[in-house]
């Protein structure tokens, strides 16, 4: 079902990149290409806002759209996998930077009796969003267009999900080792929430939060492998008393020919003040 649901998108799963670069040549032209080029060298890493939107914005046209994710094609197949399964037995669910809306539109169809809301501040990505959904007759879902943390969140929610739009400095090592002899990092707060600023997590974390239902659960799977990125995404949940509910879980998915480890994914959950930490902050031992 996913598969085909991908391939009605037009996005294609290469087992090369070979093959996926003779492709993308056959259908961007060269000065198309030095533009997503140029865009990406000044993106860094989604901390300059207006080159990220114009990314997005250009990305977001339909005839690009499968050359462009097609790239993601085993990323969306194990995000799927793991997300579709917990999402019951939300009502009322947010999609936090969903693009295109290429998965929470798979969402809604797979769960037609819960209400979808997918954000995202590329005012092109939520139009391509709202015509696909028209045009795939989803009835429980809207998309909108809202930059957080400078907008509010329209709504409040039981479920929140974030799938690589939370955490988006990607060159952002995070906490650094006490030394080089120990992978523990120091108790900094001072440090830890201005590197929050710095990477704009703190805005955004909070501002989701405020959107959260009491009761509520959150859905998180950002680029927080490396052990430094992945203890300091954790301390910022665990400072607002954000525990996990079930075990983060590693994702393992193929991009093009590379094997890419990422996540791990949390389910999270606010838990009374004075529970003990569950987080692990030990490196992950990779079978």
């Amino acid at each position: 079902v996913l598969i085909r649901y991908l391939q009605s998108w037009g996005l294609r799963d290469f087992r090369d990149e070979a093959s996926y670069y003779e492709w993308q040549r056959s259908i961007l032209s060269e000065e198309e290409l030095l533009g997503f080029h140029r865009l990406i060298d000044h993106r860094q890493g989604g901390e300059q806002v207006d080159c990220d939107i114009e990314f997005y914005d250009m990305s977001a046209r339909r005839d690009l759209v499968p050359v462009l994710y097609s790239q993601r094609f085993n990323y969306f197949l194990t995000i799927v996998s793991s997300v579709c399964s917990r999402i019951s037995p939300a009502t009322q669910v947010l999609d936090f930077g969903c693009g295109v809306g290429i998965l929470t539109s798979f969402f809604a169809q797979q769960h037609p009796g819960i209400e979808f809301v997918g954000i995202d501040r590329s005012p092109r990505s939520i139009e391509l969003a709202c015509l696909e959904a028209e045009q795939r007759r989803l009835t429980n879902i809207r998309f909108e267009v809202s930059h957080v943390p400078q907008h509010t969140v329209p709504g409040d929610y039981d479920l929140i999900l974030s799938t690589q739009a939370l955490f988006q400095a990607e060159r952002e090592p995070g906490l650094p080792s006490r030394s080089w002899r120990t992978f523990q990092r120091e108790d900094n707060l001072q440090g830890q929430e201005q590197l929050e600023i710095r990477t704009r997590l703190q805005g955004r974390l909070d501002t989701l939060l405020s959107a959260l239902r009491p009761m509520g659960r959150m859905i998180f799977f950002e680029k927080t492998w490396h052990l430094g990125r992945r203890i300091f995404f954790q301390r910022a949940l665990g400072a607002r008393d954000l525990l996990p509910i079930s075990d983060p879980v590693p994702c393992r998915y193929r991009s093009l020919d590379e094997e890419i480890t990422d996540g791990p994914l949390y389910e999270v959950a606010r838990l009374p003040k004075g529970k003990p930490s569950l987080w692990n902050e030990e490196p992950y031992q990779e079978s």
